[in-house]
């Protein structure tokens, strides 16, 4: 394996929320300000009981799913041209 090109910026987040998500997106603009090569979404949850956020959502679907879809499209990827 060789060196490879970039950096690497902690972030954290908590993918239960919208605006935790929010969060992380500016986390992500500020540290990659001329946008990302490559997005991949592998957060995921599973819950023992069921519980909604704060937002109202149960907690396994905001979090794998909604997160994720928010995610993406907040930091624009695919990349626009």
């Amino acid at each position: 394996m060789g060196d490879v090109p970039g950096r690497l910026v902690p972030v954290d987040a908590d993918l239960e929320t919208r605006a935790g998500v929010a969060r992380l997106v500016e986390q992500v603009r500020g540290a990659a300000p001329d946008g990302l090569d490559v997005l991949v979404n592998n957060a995921g949850a599973a819950f023992d009981r069921h519980r909604l956020t704060p937002d109202g959502v149960e907690r396994t679907v905001a979090v794998n799913h909604l997160a994720v879809a928010e995610l993406t499209r907040d930091l624009g990827w695919p990349a626009r041209s």
